[in-house]
């Protein structure tokens, strides 16, 4: 009996501090499968359901808090590059005049109104 390879998905979910998270999948070699997003931990499981996960992100410990009934692979908590080389990369930037400034990203709308 052959059995089906599952598909390898890699999300990032992050936290948002609500009931929902952000998201976006990617698969094996990290290439993305999904557009970021906002949702819920239900939409999210249902997006996962039959692949094998290894989950990334600072909202995986609150997304585990409840069953999932996943195919876990690992949870990893990447280390970030140490500041000085953030700060390096910046300032060669700066001198060689490439700007790319960082731009809004929204996933949901505004939780406020204007009276």
């Amino acid at each position: 009996m052959t059995r089906k390879k599952q598909p390898e998905l890699t999300p990032s979910i992050i936290e948002t501090k609500r009931e929902d998270f952000y998201y976006q999948l990617f698969e094996r070699k990290l290439k993305k499968t999904t557009e970021p997003a906002a949702g819920t931990y239900e939409e999210i499981i249902d997006r996962l359901r039959g692949s094998k996960v290894t989950l990334v992100g600072d909202g995986v410990e609150r997304f585990l808090n409840k069953p999932s009934g996943l195919s876990l692979h690992a949870i990893k908590m990447l280390n970030c590059p140490p500041i000085e080389d953030l700060a390096a990369c910046g300032l060669q930037k700066y001198q060689n005049k490439i700007f790319d400034f960082p731009k809004p990203l929204y996933l949901r709308a505004p939780d406020v109104c204007i009276k």
